[in-house]
């Protein structure tokens, strides 16, 4: 099952997971970037997973949370300092709400979109310069595979 707000997670009224006819294995959220780009605070961003998180461990308490984060993306550059923080205030929040039987993590996947220079590297974007290209989530899928694995396996473990 895969379910993409694009509006953000700031619309935190976007719920009904539970009426998914799928078993949900595994949340993965990637958010922030656009919330910041429309004028959001790095602390909005983290009260907004807060709450999202919340929402979520109500409606699916067991299910683990993979939290990605904003990725360096070339069009909004200009953004980076913002998006650095909203990426730590995140992993913070992850790490405070994370349990043995309700796991939250953050992951940073954005390494792979920069390049030698430590800017956005222009072939892991396609020409708009904010959506990856097939070579940058073909990083983010490699950098990925192993957590996605190890949570993924801990679901499939009986308790």
């Amino acid at each position: 099952f895969f379910f993409q707000a694009e509006d953000g997670i700031r619309d935190i009224g976007v719920t009904g997971v539970q009426t998914c006819a799928l078993p949900i294995s595994l949340i993965v959220v990637s958010a922030g970037s656009n919330d910041i780009h429309a004028g959001a605070t790095p602390e909005d961003v983290a009260a907004a997973f807060h709450r999202l998180h919340d929402d979520l461990r109500r409606d699916l308490p067991g299910v683990p949370i993979l939290c990605l984060a904003i990725l360096p993306a070339g069009s909004r550059w200009e953004e980076r300092a913002s998006q650095v923080r909203a990426n730590e205030l995140l992993a913070a929040a992850a790490a405070e709400a994370n349990r043995p039987d309700a796991v939250v993590e953050f992951h940073e996947v954005g390494k792979g979109f920069l390049g030698p220079d430590g800017r956005p590297d222009p072939e892991a974007f396609l020409d708009d310069e904010l959506h990856p290209s097939a070579l940058g989530n073909a990083r983010r899928a490699a950098a990925l595979r192993p957590v996605l694995d190890r949570l993924l396996a801990a679901v499939a473990k009986p308790a």
